[in-house]
This record gives C-alpha cells, sequence and structure tokens, in this order.
C-alpha cells in the first residue's frame, strides 16, 4: 500500500499496470482488518485487553489507505470513461467513510457518467 500511495501522490496518470495494482490491493483490502481479534485477545488475555486501540488504530489507517487507493482508482476509471468500475470501488469506500464529500462527489460524477443521474442527485442531497 505505500508504493501505491507513493504512485498515487505523483499526480500523474496511472499506467495499466498500475491500474491493475490498485485493483488488486483494493479487491484484497475490502472489509475489516482481523475481525476476530477481540474475539481472541479476550479468551489469550483471561478479559484483560493489551492490545485492542491498537488494532483498532491500524484498522482505521487501513481503511484510510484503502479509501484513498479506491480514489486513484476511481479517478483512472472515470478518465477512460469506465463509469461502472468506478462505481464499483466509490460505493464501499463512500460507505467506509460517509462523511468525505469528496468521495460523495466523485460517485456522483460516476453515477452520471453511468447515465444514473437519479442517484447523483439523490447523493448530492445528502450532502447540501
Amino acid at each position: 500500500m505505500v508504493t501505491l500511495h507513493r504512485a498515487s501522490t505523483q499526480r500523474q496518470e496511472l499506467s495499466a499496470k498500475q491500474v491493475a495494482r490498485f485493483q488488486r490491493v483494493v479487491a484484497a483490502c475490502q472489509g475489516s482488518f482481523l475481525p476476530e481479534f477481540e474475539t481472541i485477545e479476550d479468551l489469550a488475555t483471561d478479559h484483560h485487553p493489551t492490545c485492542t486501540e491498537l488494532v483498532a488504530e491500524l484498522r482505521d489507517s487501513l481503511t484510510n489507505r484503502r479509501v484513498e487507493a479506491s480514489l486513484v482508482l476511481a479517478g483512472a476509471y472515470l478518465r477512460t470513461g469506465e463509469s461502472g468500475l468506478a462505481i464499483a470501488v466509490l460505493e464501499p469506500a463512500t460507505t467506509d467513510r460517509p462523511q468525505r464529500k469528496d468521495l460523495a462527489d466523485r460517485l456522483a460524477t460516476a453515477y452520471r457518467g453511468a447515465d444514473r443521474e437519479a442517484e447523483a442527485k439523490a447523493l448530492e442531497a445528502r450532502y447540501s
């Protein structure tokens, strides 16, 4: 993810190889990181958790990175007219970070590119 983050901050067009790499990373990183951690930690520490905050911070950081990678990937899709693919990566990102208007704006753009004006307007109305 760090390598992809560097590639995304250079503000250049992504190569086909980079797009494929972003696709793999975004797909592999969906969902919660270590979803069973609290249960296992509770058992291992006899109900005296020691790393819960650390794992929560790590989950939050990974979610932020995944969302940023999704934005970069969606941008590449939108530049090539692949609005449906952009929507597929932006919808989960918007669910992960519903407070981010920039995600909603990009998703609305993708909806419009896919002739889904009603969904774009409904999304914009939520952020007005």
